[in-house]
């Protein structure tokens, strides 16, 4: 038997609705971690794609398939993140000159809500007396409340030498913070004589400019329920794309449907010609092979018509043949 033949066979068995659900699962998965934007479109295609290619064609398992996946992938991004920062270490912020603001980082990375945050900075400018300009550091730090980015919280930070005035070799800024038990994250910023700089990531894709992820001192719970609700959102709006090419799949198979009915009608009432009628076959909502209208069960993958698929073909009586 080849390959195409047990493909075949395989998408009439019970195990193909739960083969092609992981498949659907993991899909998406990869999908997300590669490109957030290219994903949104992609995810969609995906699921529509594998379970029709593996023969699926019936309209409400799609639509059963969109809210299986929406919960468990929601539920594997939570896993997934909440493991990612179990291990997590801030990474060292530095102004986009890489002169004026370096060396900016939390320690320590992870802790519980009784921690002491440290974050430190190395400011540099070319004044050999800062008391003559202004000149001040800020850690601006932000988190995840109820599912979504707070604004960004301003701390001053205090010189670890006030002695020092000279800021062409740098000045040491530090600031000691209790933070509530969240996922946090952080950027400094720096006001030297009026001009102001900061540590802020620039995301060329989306022209925005965005804080570096930490510190974390919030539990595995809530870090997950954190992941799972922001996946769940974003996954629900992504289902919309795929429900709507699973609604033109339905229109289009009802049209060719609708279609056979009003052909066979015009060549029963002699106003088309046998061979001018484009009566094309019943499609099998198993495997999506041509069976005969009259067929109870398909000959090719051996699937059983649903009573409801059958009245969708049959030809519905004339007015006078319901009167007789």
């Amino acid at each position: 038997m080849g390959f195409q033949e047990s493909f075949n066979e395989f998408k009439g068995s019970k195990w193909v609705v739960p083969a092609y659900i992981v498949l659907v699962i993991f899909v998406v998965i990869a999908l997300a971690y590669l490109n957030q934007c290219l994903a949104m479109i992609l995810i969609p295609v995906a699921m529509f794609a594998i379970p029709y290619y593996m023969g699926e064609k019936r309209f409400r398992y799609f639509a059963l398939l969109a809210v299986i996946m929406i919960v468990a992938d929601s539920f594997a991004f939570g896993l997934l993140d909440t493991n990612f920062l179990s291990d997590f270490e801030a990474r060292e912020q530095t102004s986009p000159d890489k002169i004026t603001i370096t060396q900016g980082i939390v320690n320590p990375s992870l802790g519980d809500p009784d921690t002491m945050f440290t974050f430190t900075v190395n400011v540099t400018a070319n004044y050999t007396n800062i008391r003559t300009i202004d000149f001040y550091a800020y850690v601006n730090i932000s988190d995840m409340a109820e599912y979504k980015l707070s604004r960004n919280e301003p701390y001053s930070m205090e010189e670890t030498d006030t002695s020092d005035i000279d800021a062409t070799d740098g000045k040491h800024f530090i600031r000691v913070i209790q933070l509530p038990a969240r996922i946090h994250f952080f950027h400094f910023s720096a006001n030297v004589n009026g001009t102001w700089n900061a540590t802020l990531v620039h995301d060329a894709s989306s022209n925005a400019d965005f804080s570096g992820l930490g510190p974390i001192n919030a539990d595995s719970l809530a870090i997950f329920q954190v992941f799972f609700f922001s996946a769940l959102v974003t996954l629900f709006f992504t289902s919309i794309l795929f429900m709507v090419i699973v609604m033109m799949y339905w229109w289009i198979g009802k049209s060719r449907i609708e279609r056979t009915k009003w052909d066979t009608r015009l060549r029963e009432a002699g106003e088309l010609d046998a061979a001018d009628a484009k009566v094309p076959d019943f499609e099998c909502t198993n495997c999506g092979r041509p069976v005969h209208d009259d067929a109870i069960r398909c000959p090719h993958c051996g699937a059983i018509f649903e009573e409801g698929e059958q009245e969708e073909t049959e030809e519905e009586p004339e007015p006078e043949e319901r009167n007789l």
